[in-house]
């Protein structure tokens, strides 16, 4: 996930530096010094520089001399704000605003958390790709993207880690598969249970149609059956035996109860 800075960048990243930041000159001193930038900042020459002055200088120099290094100071300079625990604060303000609309022309996106991901996932693999799907996981569970882009990104998210699972597992997926083919395939290799085609036509039956509700009933179903899974496998209840549920079971389970809890609250 290659990021090259931009002077857009360069610019809307500096202002998330204004005096009062958490982030000091000294941490700034090492930072840019960390990427071998430190030649390009005005304090150099000017010991009242501030930050905003230095952090644009320094990016925007970079975006000449080495806009991939430059991409790479201003992720770790993202880094030191969600470190300080900046975000938040920036998020309620819209102080992201102008980032935002500078890193999509590059294809990146930036959460309200500061997590920043690729727009597309188009021409990744291998590692690239499971680290940029499991950003979107974190970003799909916190409910960062608006209520249109959800539904789209559930169904665009869960295809794409199915592909790349078949093709991590040495194999290969078909475009005519559609996406319940590829979602089954993508189970059984890495062997999970899914629903045949049969089987799930059979459920729809007892389902509404209307896909909303639908979802609700799947999320219900969820919730049966993880706390079947919890009774049956757990150490509750007066058990003496310990768990024999897989950790990516156990997992799964909590946060199948904390779907379901999540949904029940929103709408407390």
């Amino acid at each position: 996930m290659e990021l090259r800075i931009t002077v857009p960048m360069a610019g809307a990243l500096a202002e998330l530096f204004p005096p009062e930041s958490p982030i000091s000159h000294y941490m700034l001193d090492r930072t840019f010094a960390r990427f071998q930038l430190q030649g390009f900042d005005p304090r150099r020459l000017d010991p009242n520089a501030g930050k905003i002055k230095r952090v644009r200088e320094v990016l925007t120099e970079s975006v000449l001399q080495d806009p991939v290094k430059g991409g790479c100071l201003l992720l770790h300079l993202i880094g030191l704000l969600k470190g300080a625990g900046e975000f938040p604060r920036l998020a309620r303000s819209g102080a992201l605003t102008t980032l935002r609309g500078a890193l999509r022309p590059a294809g990146f996106s930036i959460a309200d958390d500061g997590t920043v991901a690729p727009l597309s996932l188009d021409g990744l693999s291998g590692r690239e790709l499971t680290t940029a799907l499991r950003v979107y996981v974190e970003r799909a569970r916190r409910g960062d993207t608006d209520a249109p882009l959800l539904a789209g990104t559930a169904k665009d998210l869960a295809e794409a880690t199915a592909r790349h699972v078949l093709v991590e597992r040495g194999g290969t997926y078909s475009e005519s598969m559609g996406f319940q083919g590829t979602l089954h395939n993508a189970f059984s290799v890495i062997g999970m249970t899914p629903v045949g085609p049969s089987q799930w036509q059979e459920i729809l039956k007892q389902l509404e149609s209307d896909p909303a509700q639908r979802l609700q009933q799947c999320v219900y179903l969820t919730a049966l059956a993880a706390n079947k899974l919890r009774q049956a496998e757990g150490t509750g209840h007066g058990r003496p035996h310990n768990a024999t549920i897989s950790n990516h079971d156990a997992r799964m389970a909590a946060e199948a109860a904390a779907l379901t809890s999540g949904a029940m609250l929103d709408r407390l």
